[in-house]
């Protein structure tokens, strides 16, 4: 189990002076998920870069999500971070421009979604729309079924905003808008808020 605090349970203990950030939890307080450019949370993490973690705080366990199929494909060649997650804790959804995810994937920001009981990567920016900048501003419905996203094409400031559907394995243009970049610790955030309905609808 994680270690209880007088304010509570440490969910990242990382080495000194190494951040981990962007916490997000679930409704019932039962997982939570996060950044960390630390190399000491799980064995065999060596790139690094920033990850995405899940911490089961009712079973203590600590799952990389930025992973492909094996270990030599976890994040290598760029950072992972701003995760969101559903309710259930199940779906977590994450920006990376690593290579080895997904097969085929290789791109600047993209826009992955990791289902953690299956153990499967799904990267819905890009396959539906082929080679763009970045893929950003995520959000998940609470059943994982549908994400909603913006991508920017190569040398454009105007992007546009999709909504895919996991099961269907179709993105849907919503609409767009220009955006403006700026600094985050893994790279670009876009001044843009994309929110979506809980059912996605």
């Amino acid at each position: 189990m994680p270690s209880a605090g007088p304010q509570g349970i440490t969910v990242s203990v990382a080495v000194r002076l190494v951040p981990s950030f962007d916490a997000v939890m679930t409704l019932d307080a039962r997982n939570v998920a996060f950044t960390s450019f630390a190399t000491n949370l799980v064995a065999g993490d060596d790139n690094g870069l920033s990850d995405v973690f899940r911490r089961d705080l009712q079973t203590g366990e600590l799952s990389q999500v930025s992973a492909g199929a094996t270990r030599s494909s976890f994040s290598r060649g760029s950072d992972s971070g701003q995760p969101r997650i559903t309710p259930d804790g199940r779906f977590v959804v994450f920006l990376s421009s690593a290579n080895g995810l997904v097969p085929n994937v290789s791109n600047t920001f993209e826009v992955y979604v990791r289902d953690m009981e299956s153990g499967q990567m799904f990267c819905p920016s890009f396959y539906p729309f082929g080679r763009h900048d970045y893929g950003y501003n995520h959000q998940i419905s609470d059943d994982g079924r549908y994400v909603a996203y913006q991508v920017t094409p190569v040398n454009s400031l105007r992007s546009t905003l999709f909504r895919h559907d996991m099961v269907g394995a179709t993105s849907n243009v919503v609409g767009a808008a220009l955006f403006t970049v700026v600094a985050s610790p893994i790279g670009f955030k876009y001044a843009q808020f994309v929110d979506m309905a809980p059912d996605g609808r």
